[in-house]
């Protein structure tokens, strides 16, 4: 009798890549009736799936050991596939010529966005201050947009740009 060994896919509506029957066991041979057979040890336990942009990882047997009973016996890996997350990052510039951007607005800028998965639409973080009274340099700093709504992961990170302008103060000359 013998032992064989094969792998099943354990995430639903995820079929797994012919390539990770390469990384099976050897067949276990020579085996009699009552005889014990232990499970053999895949030649490899991931697998990058470029096509679905992620990785499978093997993760179980059904059992390390099965019986011989007057007939073959076959031991079943499962695999689990796990899809690269990407993540959103925000950055606040100045888009007034000559002019830096205050520190303290840099700091306002959105919290990271964790776990999103290739084909995801994902938009800006929401702004809390759009404005910004500069009392050094006498005038406001306003936001004005994001240099995009919104973006499509496509393998990658993404990034937002905020723009903001610097408004100088302006003042009334009065004659008597």
């Amino acid at each position: 009798y013998k032992g064989t060994h094969i792998f099943k896919s354990g995430t639903p509506d995820k079929e797994l890549p012919v390539k990770i029957n390469d990384y099976l066991p050897k067949d276990i041979t020579g085996l009699i009736d009552k005889d014990v057979a232990n499970v053999g040890t895949p030649s490899q336990k991931t697998h990058e799936d470029t096509k679905n942009d992620g990785t499978w990882n093997f993760t179980k047997w059904d059992q390390e050991q099965k019986t011989i009973d007057k007939a073959d016996v076959q031991f079943e890996g499962i695999w689990v596939f796990t899809p690269n997350e990407y993540k959103v990052t925000h950055e606040f510039v100045s888009g007034t010529k000559d002019r830096e951007l205050p520190a303290v607005i840099k700091g306002w800028t959105p919290g990271n966005q964790n776990g999103k998965l290739n084909g995801d639409t994902v938009v800006p973080g929401e702004v809390k201050d759009k404005s910004y009274k500069d009392v050094a340099n006498d005038g406001n700093w306003l936001f004005v947009n994001w240099d995009k709504n919104s973006k499509v992961i496509n393998k990658a990170d993404e990034h937002f740009i905020g723009i903001w302008v610097f408004i100088p103060n302006e003042y009334k000359v009065t004659h008597e």
